[in-house]
């Protein structure tokens, strides 16, 4: 094995070790977000918020508990309901509106279909916070 083939190795590891360093810094929050989110409510203060709850094994990490998630759901399901209500049918009414759409503008032949097929694809590119502007 050659030196270059070594210094390859060693800035090839190197450079694995800087992502799973920007990896880990990345999802600390999450993973703290997450681990307190399934504590329970008593053992926040008492607890690190690096640990998952580890009670039985590992003192001062706190209990599990899913109460957070509990009241969480309890506080949104009218709004998740009524997103659910209007996303379910906005979601198949425009598959369908879609695909009527594509079909026309593919297999039949009619006067115009160039120029309507260009407003679509000159539709794609222009962002719709743009349409939007006061």
């Amino acid at each position: 094995m050659s030196t270059a083939d070594s210094d390859a190795r060693l800035k090839r590891l190197g450079l694995y070790a800087v992502l799973v360093a920007m990896a880990g810094f990345y999802l600390l929050p999450i993973l703290t977000g997450l681990f307190t989110s399934i504590t329970s409510p008593e053992s926040y203060t008492g607890q690190s918020p690096f640990l998952p709850p580890l009670e039985p094994l590992i003192d001062g990490t706190g209990s599990f508990s899913l109460q957070s998630w509990g009241n969480a759901f309890d506080g949104l399901a009218r709004g998740l309901a009524n997103s659910f209500i209007l996303v379910i049918p906005a979601t198949i009414l425009s598959g369908l509106f879609g695909s009527m759409a594509a079909y026309g503008l593919t297999n039949v032949d009619w006067r115009g279909q160039v120029g309507i097929y260009a407003l679509f694809v000159a539709g794609i590119f222009i962002p719709t916070r743009r349409c939007w502007c006061r």
